[in-house]
């Protein structure tokens, strides 16, 4: 989804609708949420309810008197939007690229925990189009084989990498975040994804890496 940074929408700049579909993604979007967080009058909040229902960025949901008005597909598309300057076809091929060599070195190193399954690319990526905003990508992962205590494994790998990790919950889940950092690589134009995400969006992917696509 492309959308033009200093755009606005009733008035609204483009960013801080995208932060804000962002933070409540999976939630009801109101005009009482939009007098909240915007810091609208009611009136403010009205037109710019308004324009969401004209721009099909929300839908309703239920049947009444338990309706709601949640993000359409399209407001699912803006939440996700990087405001960055675009990249070129051979540019995102190459993050491409990048992407699937790291998962094979992911998966040739015995002493990670989890092993790259499959990379399903969705998004701009798919489209004949001459710039792109960022590389959305779908993961699975998969523990690897081994007769082991899975937790006491994850907490000795949070030790090893010498990072203070607090949190009890981060410690036992460790082998699966740092599988996840390593793929991404801090490269601020990839963004991943859980396969939840494509089958909310409910958007077209392709299997840039692994064997089973992804039923469409």
């Amino acid at each position: 989804m492309r959308v033009d940074p200093k755009g606005t929408l009733a008035g609204v700049n483009m960013k801080v609708l995208r932060d804000l579909f962002k933070k409540y993604m999976d939630h009801n979007i109101s005009k009482e949420l939009l007098c909240r967080e915007l810091n609208l009058t009611r009136p403010q909040a009205d037109d710019l309810f308004s324009e969401f229902v004209a721009n099909e960025l929300i839908v309703i949901e239920g049947k009444p008197p338990h309706t709601q008005y949640v993000l359409s597909t399209k407001g699912r598309s803006l939440a996700l939007v990087h405001f960055i300057k675009p990249m070129t076809r051979p540019q995102i091929e190459k993050l491409a690229g990048d992407l699937v060599h790291r998962a094979q070195q992911i998966n040739a190193n015995a002493d990670l925990l989890y092993t790259v399954k499959e990379l399903h690319a969705f998004g701009s990526y798919l489209r004949d189009q001459a710039d792109f905003g960022d590389l959305d990508v779908a993961v699975v992962l998969e523990r690897r084989d081994g007769d082991f205590n899975w937790i006491e494994r994850n907490q000795d790998r949070a030790e090893a990498s010498g990072k203070q990790i607090p949190s009890f919950f981060e410690r036992i889940t460790f082998g699966y975040t740092e599988v996840l950092q390593l793929l991404k690589a801090r490269k601020a134009r990839i963004s991943l994804h859980s396969i939840e995400d494509i089958e909310a969006l409910g958007v077209e992917s392709r299997l840039i890496f692994g064997a089973t696509p992804l039923a469409q």
